[in-house]
């Protein structure tokens, strides 16, 4: 079985089986998987919405924010012709992270605002998320079977060198993912 390290900004959707691994802190990873067609996705955000990056981005990457990303998956599953009802969808991710705007002295909790950002589109879109766990000060490693929909989830201690030693070295691994669609833009203009 292939295993791909998914980093931040990207997400996978395939109909292959596939071992992905994630890990979060404040960024929330969306799981979709249709049982019937055995086809999963996940995404890995960094931030709710467009609306708070700083970047002036002719074609900004849609899979580095929730609603974006979020919105792309189900865009490439609703034209293979699935239903919603089918869907399974899980959300991970969002520990509390305080994100602060230089320019207003606004602060927020980015890793709420994530997952609540998730959570707003899954209930707008009339989806039922099967499984979350968000929230918390903990980052999360994420074990994520395509073929199954199966998401392992492990909690990450804040003194976790080791894990961090290992997010490094998965980040430098090359790409042995040929049967997966890896997505940096809107899925549809892959």
């Amino acid at each position: 079985m292939q295993s791909v390290f998914l980093k931040t900004g990207e997400s996978i959707v395939t109909a292959e089986e596939i071992k992905v691994i994630t890990i979060l802190g404040s960024c929330v990873s969306v799981v979709i998987f249709d049982p019937i067609l055995k086809m999963g996705a996940i995404s890995h955000a960094l931030l709710p919405d467009s609306s708070f990056s700083a970047r002036t981005e002719t074609k900004p990457n849609p899979m580095q924010y929730v609603e974006e990303g979020f919105y792309a998956l189900l865009d490439y599953f609703y034209k293979k012709g699935i239903k919603k009802w089918r869907l399974e969808v899980k959300i991970f991710g969002g520990a509390k992270v305080n994100y602060c705007d230089q320019n207003t002295d606004y602060c927020t909790n980015i890793g709420e605002q994530n997952y609540l950002k998730a959570l707003e589109v899954a209930e707008r879109e009339g989806l039922k998320v099967l499984a979350k766990d968000i929230g918390g000060d903990r980052g999360r490693k994420l074990v994520f079977y395509t073929a199954q929909g199966v998401v392992y989830r492990k909690i990450v201690s804040d003194k976790s060198k080791e894990l961090k030693q290992q997010a490094e070295v998965l980040a430098n691994v090359e790409d042995p993912c040929v049967s997966c669609r890896r997505f940096r833009k809107h899925p549809s203009n892959a």
